[in-house]
């Protein structure tokens, strides 16, 4: 086999591995035979000793990404996600030396460093930034499609942390735009730095710098500044230059994504008194 060839041509970051039985802990091992790793992978194969492989490793993050099925476990969720999240299905597939499938994708720019999640479902996991797959001795190539393009709105659930439970998003009601804008300037001027410098657009010591990033920053530091629920969603609706309304409109995906952002910054957090409001912003 040639490890090699096969390797150049996914047109990824890739790296030599050995991928051999282990009885003592009943699984597949698969070893990188690079000094570093996966942090080793490179487009130039010719630069890796490949004379022990028996397959390669593909480096994801940097717009690669892949979900990683495992339908055969008992209690498996993963079709159901997949149909409900309108995952693209017609993309390059890889059946695994366990059983499982690799559903392989690229991300857009906004969505290079898109995290490994675990856990989405039972019997579906994924590997992002910082992650790799494998492929050789026991893996086939069951679809040979181009890889799609993963969606938006899939990246973005991907995005949120595993711990982090969904929540529900109630109706928006009207703000006084006049008096919201005034609360604003305020924290901005005299409120935490760090809000100041996101709503500017700054993303230091900001690990998701994606449009959706901006926006779960800037919600939950406009909650600790004792915004509303409705008043968070106003501001991302419609004056954060920075989030995904800024770059694709109010649409059903962004309306859903803000209106989330804004329960998470709200729900559960202990809201300023209102003596705290009104000695802050005044009666």
């Amino acid at each position: 086999m040639m490890w090699p060839e096969l390797a150049a041509a996914m047109q990824a970051p890739v790296f030599p591995i050995r991928i051999v039985w282990n009885p003592k802990k009943a699984k597949w091992d698969k070893t990188p035979l690079t000094r570093h790793g996966h942090l080793d992978a490179s487009y130039d194969v010719a630069s890796f000793d490949w004379s022990r492989a028996n397959g390669f490793g593909i480096r994801m993050g940097g717009g690669w990404y892949s979900l990683d099925l495992d339908d055969y476990k008992d209690g498996c969720m993963a079709q159901h996600w997949l149909t409900q999240w309108q995952v693209p299905m017609l993309t390059r597939t890889h059946s695994t030396v366990s059983g499982g499938l690799h559903l392989i994708y690229r991300t857009s720019s906004e969505w290079n460093m898109l995290p490994t999640r675990q856990g989405i479902v039972p019997g579906l996991d994924s590997r992002g930034y910082t992650g790799w797959i494998a492929f050789g001795e026991g893996y086939a190539v069951t679809c040979n499609a181009a890889p799609a393009i993963l969606p938006d709105a899939v990246c973005f659930e991907l995005s949120k942390a595993p711990d982090n439970r969904d929540v529900t998003l109630q109706p928006v009601t009207p703000v006084d735009a006049n008096a919201v804008l005034r609360r604003l300037n305020l924290a901005l001027t005299f409120g935490h730095p760090n809000l100041r410098r996101r709503w500017a657009g700054d993303a230091k010591g900001l690990h998701d710098t994606s449009r959706s990033g901006f926006d779960m920053s800037m919600a939950k530091l406009l909650g600790i500044a004792g915004f509303t629920y409705s008043e968070i969603y106003w501001l991302l609706a419609t004056q954060f230059a920075h989030g995904v309304v800024a770059r694709d409109g109010l649409t059903r995906t962004t309306d859903r994504q803000i209106k989330r952002e804004a329960a998470r910054a709200t729900e559960g957090r202990a809201i300023m008194s209102q003596r705290m409001q009104e000695a802050f912003y005044g009666r």
